[in-house]
């Protein structure tokens, strides 16, 4: 028989199944030390807890022996002192201690906390020394001469490693994660959301030859399911879901947009499994946080909340087509402008003498201009009949053949330049 959970059977003894032919025993189950008959070596810490209860117990523990083993009254934290062996007791329950003497090697706990949620890649190390330093591992150090066993072994393994830097020998412990225990644990009704579990490291050649530290692993928990909830109108709920320890709070920033219910839970300590229904209580488009933590770790999950109305894309595109027919009206008003000046500069024409020439006329002056100098074509208007070719031809070349004749021009100027 085994016992499973604190409480009471009735066991039928029965031949052939003949109900006349029966017999029955009343078994009562209830708390016990853990760990039962251990056997530690002198110089070992070992811690004792009360188990299988359904209830927070309290008490004092004892020792029958002083001499052979330590033991603190409230705690349960006992030391081996010397060889030999005595009774633990715990309220009225017993177990007996083997101390033996000899021991070569020490394990010690890690101060840290232990959970089995964000545990670190080289795991938690259980510190392992020699008496005689009679060891050895292979170059990568994951090898050892002495073996390393957890127990109970459900809740992970152990391996043992060195430090090829410092020298330092470990014990490596691994928990499993609070998924692996909840598909791989047989789960009850007693079990708590956290474990007392011892680490073992012994001699490969002799196995007699060991030394164990015990700690405590407190459970963390996971959210199965993706870190972000996008939620629309078509669907307004969601279901959060949580495995490992469920003893966890969990709120949201803005309470009056998001209603978050506990709407299951199956409380199995370590491996339990929690269900909360998110149901969105107005529709409006906004983002939002969930934040799940584990006081007793510290352990923190947020969840991204997006709630979509389906009007954002509605308004972009309404945005967008504000924007191009800005942009169109913007171009039109520029093209309708560059049109209408070139029309203005076209209608207006280039101002020549002629237009001066005009003018002066009108006011009245009677002076004559200097004629301007062109260079080219002579353009003639209707104001100023054109003189035929020939006769411009025969004028230059009388000029030229004609003695004296730009002597005399400038003799008149010049007296001085006569013959």
């Amino acid at each position: 028989m085994k016992g499973i959970k604190h409480g009471k059977a009735l066991i039928r003894v029965s031949i052939g199944g003949n109900l006349r032919k029966s017999d029955y025993v009343l078994v009562s189950v209830g708390a016990h030390i853990f760990p039962q008959n251990p056997v530690i070596h002198t110089g070992n810490l070992l811690n004792f807890s009360i188990a299988g209860s359904d209830h927070e117990v309290s008490g004092q523990w004892v020792t029958s022996n002083r001499s052979v083993l330590s033991v603190n009254v409230a705690s349960g934290q006992a030391k081996a002192i010397s060889q030999g062996s005595t009774h633990g007791h715990g309220l009225k329950l017993q177990t007996k201690v083997t101390v033996l003497f000899g021991n070569t090697i020490y394990v010690d706990s890690p101060s840290e906390t232990l959970t089995n949620v964000h545990v670190p890649a080289e795991g938690y190390k259980f510190p392992v020394k020699f008496r005689e330093n009679k060891f050895a591992v292979s170059e990568n150090g994951n090898k050892a001469t002495f073996n390393c066993q957890v127990d109970p072994p459900f809740i992970g393994y152990a391996k043992p490693w060195m430090d090829l830097v410092t020298g330092n020998i470990y014990c490596l412990f691994f928990p499993y994660s609070p998924e692996h225990l909840v598909r791989s644990m047989s789960i009850t009704k007693d079990m708590k959301p956290h474990v007392s579990f011892s680490v073992n490291a012994s001699l490969k050649e002799a196995r007699h030859v060991s030394g164990s530290a015990s700690a405590l692993l407190i459970g963390g928990f996971s959210v199965t399911g993706p870190n972000k909830l996008n939620i629309n109108p078509d669907s307004n709920t969601t279901i959060i879901s949580i495995v490992g320890n469920t003893d966890v709070q969990i709120h949201c920033r803005s309470k009056g947009r998001l209603s978050i219910n506990l709407i299951k839970r199956e409380d199995f300590g370590i491996a339990g499994l929690a269900l909360y229904k998110v149901n969105v209580l107005r529709s409006e488009q906004f983002t939002d946080i969930i934040r799940i933590t584990l006081p007793s770790t510290g352990q923190s999950v947020e969840i991204d909340v997006s709630y979509d109305t389906g009007e954002s894309l509605v308004a972009s595109s309404k945005d967008g087509y504000s924007v191009l027919f800005k942009i169109l009206w913007c171009v039109l008003v520029l093209a309708i402008s560059v049109i209408i000046l070139m029309k203005v500069i076209d209608r207006q024409g280039p101002i020549g003498p002629t237009g001066a020439t005009r003018t002066a006329t009108n006011s009245g002056t009677a002076a004559p201009g200097t004629p301007e100098r062109r260079s080219g074509a002579v353009i003639y208007h209707e104001e100023s009949p054109r003189t035929p070719s020939p006769f411009m031809e025969y004028v230059k070349r009388t000029v030229d053949e004609t003695p004296y004749y730009r002597r005399e021009g400038r003799r008149r100027f010049n007296p001085q330049n006569t013959m």
